[in-house]
Protein backbone atom coordinates (compact mmCIF):
# COMPACT_ATOMS: atom_id res chain seq x y z
CA UNK A 1 0.00 0.00 0.00
CA UNK A 2 3.00 2.66 1.47
CA UNK A 3 4.33 3.04 -2.32
CA UNK A 4 1.27 2.49 -3.95
CA UNK A 5 -0.56 5.21 -2.67
CA UNK A 6 2.36 7.81 -3.43
CA UNK A 7 2.97 6.28 -6.71
CA UNK A 8 -0.32 7.42 -7.57
CA UNK A 9 -0.63 10.60 -5.72
CA UNK A 10 3.37 11.61 -7.44
CA UNK A 11 2.03 10.67 -10.23
CA UNK A 12 -0.64 13.00 -10.80
CA UNK A 13 1.84 15.77 -9.36
CA UNK A 14 -0.23 16.51 -6.28
CA UNK A 15 1.48 17.20 -2.86
CA UNK A 16 0.74 15.59 0.78
CA UNK A 17 -0.65 18.74 1.52
CA UNK A 18 -2.88 19.21 -1.88
CA UNK A 19 -4.28 15.52 -1.49
CA UNK A 20 -5.24 16.38 2.29
CA UNK A 21 -7.30 19.08 1.17
CA UNK A 22 -9.37 16.80 -1.22
CA UNK A 23 -9.79 14.64 1.11
CA UNK A 24 -10.96 16.81 3.97
CA UNK A 25 -8.21 14.76 6.55
CA UNK A 26 -4.80 16.68 7.62
CA UNK A 27 -0.83 16.22 5.78
CA UNK A 28 -0.02 14.28 8.40
CA UNK A 29 -2.48 11.93 7.79
CA UNK A 30 -2.06 10.71 3.89
CA UNK A 31 1.63 10.68 5.55
CA UNK A 32 0.49 7.98 8.17
CA UNK A 33 -1.54 6.39 5.11
CA UNK A 34 1.55 6.52 2.56
CA UNK A 35 3.82 5.02 5.66
CA UNK A 36 1.44 2.46 5.61
CA UNK A 37 0.90 3.47 9.98
CA UNK A 38 -2.91 3.16 9.43
CA UNK A 39 -6.02 3.12 7.24
CA UNK A 40 -8.05 5.63 5.89
CA UNK A 41 -11.83 5.46 7.64
CA UNK A 42 -14.64 4.03 5.09
CA UNK A 43 -16.31 7.19 5.06
CA UNK A 44 -12.82 8.95 3.51
CA UNK A 45 -12.60 6.20 0.55
CA UNK A 46 -14.49 7.52 -1.73
CA UNK A 47 -13.37 10.88 -1.52
CA UNK A 48 -9.17 9.57 -1.99
CA UNK A 49 -10.11 7.40 -4.61
CA UNK A 50 -11.46 10.44 -6.66
CA UNK A 51 -9.06 12.08 -6.01
CA UNK A 52 -6.40 9.83 -7.06
CA UNK A 53 -8.38 9.30 -10.11
CA UNK A 54 -9.05 5.59 -8.94
CA UNK A 55 -11.77 3.23 -9.13
CA UNK A 56 -12.30 2.35 -5.41
CA UNK A 57 -12.60 -1.13 -6.23
CA UNK A 58 -9.01 -0.95 -7.37
CA UNK A 59 -8.33 1.25 -3.89
CA UNK A 60 -9.93 -1.23 -2.43
CA UNK A 61 -7.46 -3.99 -3.61
CA UNK A 62 -4.52 -2.13 -2.69
CA UNK A 63 -5.33 -1.28 0.99
CA UNK A 64 -6.13 -5.19 1.11
CA UNK A 65 -3.28 -6.78 -0.04
CA UNK A 66 -1.92 -9.66 2.11
CA UNK A 67 1.36 -8.32 3.16
CA UNK A 68 -0.74 -5.69 4.88
CA UNK A 69 -1.58 -8.17 7.44
CA UNK A 70 1.43 -8.89 8.07
CA UNK A 71 1.70 -5.46 10.41
CA UNK A 72 -1.48 -6.48 12.53
CA UNK A 73 -5.02 -6.92 12.49
CA UNK A 74 -7.73 -5.08 11.51
CA UNK A 75 -9.87 -3.85 14.67
CA UNK A 76 -13.33 -3.66 13.14
CA UNK A 77 -15.03 -6.43 15.31
CA UNK A 78 -13.09 -5.06 18.56
CA UNK A 79 -16.09 -2.75 19.50
CA UNK A 80 -18.61 -5.17 18.84
CA UNK A 81 -16.54 -7.97 21.35
CA UNK A 82 -15.76 -5.38 23.78
CA UNK A 83 -19.30 -3.95 24.48
CA UNK A 84 -20.91 -7.63 24.31
CA UNK A 85 -18.33 -8.45 27.48
CA UNK A 86 -19.69 -5.07 29.03
CA UNK A 87 -16.03 -3.34 29.07
CA UNK A 88 -15.14 0.00 28.29
CA UNK A 89 -12.45 1.06 26.36
CA UNK A 90 -10.56 2.04 29.49
CA UNK A 91 -10.72 -0.90 30.82
CA UNK A 92 -9.73 -2.56 28.01
CA UNK A 93 -6.30 -0.45 27.36
CA UNK A 94 -5.31 -0.49 30.83
CA UNK A 95 -5.03 -3.99 30.31
CA UNK A 96 -3.23 -4.31 27.37
CA UNK A 97 -1.40 -1.70 28.20
CA UNK A 98 -1.84 1.11 25.97
CA UNK A 99 -3.65 4.39 25.46
CA UNK A 100 -7.54 4.62 25.92
CA UNK A 101 -6.94 6.77 22.43
CA UNK A 102 -5.55 3.86 21.00
CA UNK A 103 -8.26 1.30 21.67
CA UNK A 104 -10.46 3.42 19.94
CA UNK A 105 -8.57 3.87 17.33
CA UNK A 106 -8.42 0.37 16.25
CA UNK A 107 -11.89 -0.30 16.59
CA UNK A 108 -12.54 3.12 13.87
CA UNK A 109 -10.01 1.11 11.81
CA UNK A 110 -6.93 4.08 12.07
CA UNK A 111 -4.27 1.59 12.80
CA UNK A 112 -4.31 -1.84 13.46
CA UNK A 113 -3.61 -4.09 16.41
CA UNK A 114 -0.24 -5.14 16.36
CA UNK A 115 0.40 -9.03 16.80
CA UNK A 116 2.26 -8.11 20.05
CA UNK A 117 -0.62 -6.77 21.88
CA UNK A 118 -3.04 -10.09 20.36
CA UNK A 119 -2.73 -12.55 23.76
CA UNK A 120 -3.39 -9.60 26.34
CA UNK A 121 -6.12 -8.34 24.34
CA UNK A 122 -7.85 -11.68 24.10
CA UNK A 123 -7.37 -12.54 27.88
CA UNK A 124 -8.90 -9.17 28.50
CA UNK A 125 -12.33 -10.28 26.32
CA UNK A 126 -11.86 -13.64 28.13
CA UNK A 127 -10.94 -14.84 24.84
CA UNK A 128 -7.66 -16.95 23.44
CA UNK A 129 -5.64 -15.23 20.81
CA UNK A 130 -6.88 -17.85 17.83
CA UNK A 131 -10.63 -17.29 18.68
CA UNK A 132 -9.87 -13.36 18.83
CA UNK A 133 -7.76 -13.42 15.43
CA UNK A 134 -10.63 -15.15 13.92
CA UNK A 135 -13.31 -12.99 15.13
CA UNK A 136 -11.13 -10.02 14.02
CA UNK A 137 -11.18 -11.40 10.65
CA UNK A 138 -14.66 -12.33 10.13
CA UNK A 139 -15.56 -8.53 10.71
CA UNK A 140 -13.14 -7.21 8.22
CA UNK A 141 -16.00 -3.95 7.27
CA UNK A 142 -13.34 -1.55 5.96
CA UNK A 143 -12.84 -3.50 3.24
CA UNK A 144 -15.42 -6.45 2.61
CA UNK A 145 -18.11 -3.99 4.10
CA UNK A 146 -18.03 -1.53 1.28
CA UNK A 147 -17.34 -4.36 -1.65
CA UNK A 148 -20.64 -5.11 -0.86
CA UNK A 149 -21.71 -1.88 -0.57
CA UNK A 150 -21.06 0.46 -3.76
CA UNK A 151 -20.98 3.75 -3.66
CA UNK A 152 -24.08 5.49 -3.80
CA UNK A 153 -25.30 7.85 -6.35
CA UNK A 154 -25.44 10.51 -4.47
CA UNK A 155 -21.41 10.09 -3.48
CA UNK A 156 -20.68 9.16 -6.94
CA UNK A 157 -21.68 12.59 -7.65
CA UNK A 158 -19.76 14.19 -4.79
CA UNK A 159 -16.55 12.41 -5.62
CA UNK A 160 -17.36 13.61 -9.43
CA UNK A 161 -16.61 17.51 -8.87
CA UNK A 162 -13.77 15.89 -6.33
CA UNK A 163 -14.79 17.03 -2.67
CA UNK A 164 -14.75 14.85 0.34
CA UNK A 165 -18.32 14.96 2.51
CA UNK A 166 -16.07 17.49 4.84
CA UNK A 167 -15.47 19.46 1.92
CA UNK A 168 -18.82 19.70 0.15
CA UNK A 169 -20.67 19.40 3.80
CA UNK A 170 -18.77 22.75 4.10
CA UNK A 171 -19.68 24.73 1.26
CA UNK A 172 -23.47 23.50 1.15
CA UNK A 173 -24.20 24.81 4.32
CA UNK A 174 -25.39 21.91 6.46
CA UNK A 175 -23.69 19.33 8.64
CA UNK A 176 -21.42 16.29 7.26
CA UNK A 177 -23.76 14.05 9.34
CA UNK A 178 -26.91 15.08 7.56
CA UNK A 179 -24.89 14.77 4.19
CA UNK A 180 -23.73 10.88 5.19
CA UNK A 181 -26.92 10.65 6.22
CA UNK A 182 -28.31 11.54 2.43
CA UNK A 183 -25.92 9.40 1.07
CA UNK A 184 -27.17 6.58 2.97
CA UNK A 185 -30.86 7.13 1.81
CA UNK A 186 -32.08 9.11 4.04
CA UNK A 187 -34.73 11.69 2.22
CA UNK A 188 -33.52 15.15 2.07
CA UNK A 189 -35.36 18.53 2.07
CA UNK A 190 -35.86 20.49 -1.10
CA UNK A 191 -33.65 23.40 -0.25
CA UNK A 192 -30.98 20.86 0.80
CA UNK A 193 -31.43 18.82 -3.20
CA UNK A 194 -31.04 22.54 -4.53
CA UNK A 195 -27.93 23.36 -3.30
CA UNK A 196 -26.63 19.78 -4.01
CA UNK A 197 -27.71 20.43 -7.26
CA UNK A 198 -26.08 23.83 -7.86
CA UNK A 199 -22.31 22.36 -6.11
CA UNK A 200 -22.87 19.29 -8.12
CA UNK A 201 -23.37 21.15 -11.13
CA UNK A 202 -26.43 18.78 -12.21
CA UNK A 203 -30.25 19.63 -12.42
CA UNK A 204 -32.36 19.32 -9.16
CA UNK A 205 -34.13 16.10 -10.37
CA UNK A 206 -30.76 14.36 -11.25
CA UNK A 207 -30.08 15.31 -7.23
CA UNK A 208 -33.56 14.00 -6.15
CA UNK A 209 -33.23 10.55 -8.08
CA UNK A 210 -29.42 9.77 -6.28
CA UNK A 211 -30.91 10.32 -3.33
CA UNK A 212 -33.95 8.30 -3.54
CA UNK A 213 -36.47 11.24 -3.27
CA UNK A 214 -39.72 11.67 -4.69
CA UNK A 215 -40.35 14.65 -7.43
CA UNK A 216 -42.92 15.86 -9.78
CA UNK A 217 -42.97 13.75 -13.16
CA UNK A 218 -42.32 17.04 -14.77
CA UNK A 219 -38.93 17.07 -13.64
CA UNK A 220 -38.11 14.22 -15.78
CA UNK A 221 -37.49 15.50 -19.55
CA UNK A 222 -37.72 12.19 -20.46
CA UNK A 223 -41.23 12.24 -19.86
CA UNK A 224 -42.15 15.50 -21.53
CA UNK A 225 -44.74 14.90 -24.51
CA UNK A 226 -46.38 17.78 -26.42
CA UNK A 227 -48.31 20.45 -23.98
CA UNK A 228 -46.42 19.92 -21.25
CA UNK A 229 -44.33 23.07 -21.52
CA UNK A 230 -46.35 25.01 -19.49
CA UNK A 231 -46.55 22.21 -16.25
CA UNK A 232 -42.63 21.84 -16.90
CA UNK A 233 -41.52 25.57 -16.94
CA UNK A 234 -43.44 25.61 -13.97
CA UNK A 235 -41.97 23.00 -11.68
CA UNK A 236 -38.65 23.59 -13.00
CA UNK A 237 -38.75 27.06 -11.40
CA UNK A 238 -40.19 26.15 -8.31
CA UNK A 239 -37.91 22.84 -7.34
CA UNK A 240 -34.76 25.57 -8.44
CA UNK A 241 -36.04 28.06 -5.94
CA UNK A 242 -36.85 30.59 -8.59
CA UNK A 243 -39.76 33.49 -8.25
CA UNK A 244 -41.23 34.35 -11.49
CA UNK A 245 -39.25 37.73 -11.82
CA UNK A 246 -36.03 35.80 -11.26
CA UNK A 247 -36.26 33.76 -13.66
CA UNK A 248 -37.09 36.34 -15.92
CA UNK A 249 -33.94 38.81 -15.28
CA UNK A 250 -31.68 35.68 -15.70
CA UNK A 251 -32.59 34.75 -19.03
CA UNK A 252 -33.34 38.32 -20.51
CA UNK A 253 -37.33 38.26 -20.35
CA UNK A 254 -40.12 40.07 -18.69
CA UNK A 255 -41.90 38.73 -16.00
CA UNK A 256 -45.30 38.74 -17.69
CA UNK A 257 -43.59 36.78 -20.34
CA UNK A 258 -42.43 34.18 -17.72
CA UNK A 259 -46.31 34.02 -16.07
CA UNK A 260 -47.55 34.11 -19.86
CA UNK A 261 -45.84 30.52 -20.43
CA UNK A 262 -46.44 28.88 -17.04
CA UNK A 263 -50.28 29.64 -17.96
CA UNK A 264 -50.03 28.18 -21.41
CA UNK A 265 -51.03 31.24 -23.41
CA UNK A 266 -47.45 31.79 -24.90
CA UNK A 267 -44.70 29.51 -25.26
CA UNK A 268 -41.00 30.95 -25.18
CA UNK A 269 -39.09 31.76 -28.80
CA UNK A 270 -35.83 29.87 -29.55
CA UNK A 271 -33.43 32.19 -28.01
CA UNK A 272 -35.17 31.89 -25.14
CA UNK A 273 -35.56 28.36 -25.11
CA UNK A 274 -32.07 27.90 -25.01
CA UNK A 275 -31.80 30.31 -21.82
CA UNK A 276 -34.14 28.34 -20.47
CA UNK A 277 -32.41 25.60 -20.84
CA UNK A 278 -29.19 26.57 -19.19
CA UNK A 279 -30.76 27.92 -16.44
CA UNK A 280 -31.94 24.75 -15.40
CA UNK A 281 -28.95 22.63 -16.69
CA UNK A 282 -31.04 20.74 -19.21
CA UNK A 283 -29.23 19.19 -22.45
CA UNK A 284 -29.56 21.65 -25.40
CA UNK A 285 -32.74 20.90 -27.17
CA UNK A 286 -35.28 19.48 -23.92
CA UNK A 287 -37.96 21.69 -24.09
CA UNK A 288 -38.56 21.14 -27.47
CA UNK A 289 -40.76 18.04 -27.16
CA UNK A 290 -42.22 20.07 -24.47
CA UNK A 291 -44.23 22.56 -27.00
CA UNK A 292 -47.63 22.44 -28.29
CA UNK A 293 -48.00 21.56 -31.82
CA UNK A 294 -49.62 24.24 -33.84
CA UNK A 295 -51.65 21.90 -35.79
CA UNK A 296 -53.70 20.36 -32.62
CA UNK A 297 -52.93 24.31 -30.61
CA UNK A 298 -53.28 26.98 -32.90
CA UNK A 299 -49.76 28.42 -32.73
CA UNK A 300 -49.38 31.85 -34.09
CA UNK A 301 -45.98 32.61 -35.98
CA UNK A 302 -45.09 35.02 -33.00
CA UNK A 303 -45.59 31.96 -30.23
CA UNK A 304 -48.85 33.43 -29.24
CA UNK A 305 -51.77 30.18 -28.74
CA UNK A 306 -54.79 31.72 -30.27
CA UNK A 307 -58.03 30.59 -28.42
CA UNK A 308 -59.98 27.23 -30.43
CA UNK A 309 -62.17 28.28 -32.75
CA UNK A 310 -66.05 28.34 -31.39
CA UNK A 311 -68.47 25.78 -32.52
CA UNK A 312 -70.89 26.72 -35.46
Amino acid sequence: MTSQLRGWRQGLGLTAPELARRVGVSPNTVGRWERGECLPQADRLPALAGALRRQPRELLRVLGEPEAEARGHRGHGLRRLRLERGRSGAEIAAAVGVPTHTVYNWERGGARIPEAHLEDLAAALGLSSAELASALAEARVVVEGLRARPVGRLARLRIGVGLSQSAAADRLGFGRSSLRAYERGRPAPLAHLRRMAVLYRVTVAEVAHACGARCPRELDPTSWRAGDLSRALRVLREWSGLTQAEVAMRVGASKDSVRAWENARTQPGPFLRVRLEELYRLRSGSLIPAYARPASTGLSPEGRLSSAPRAG
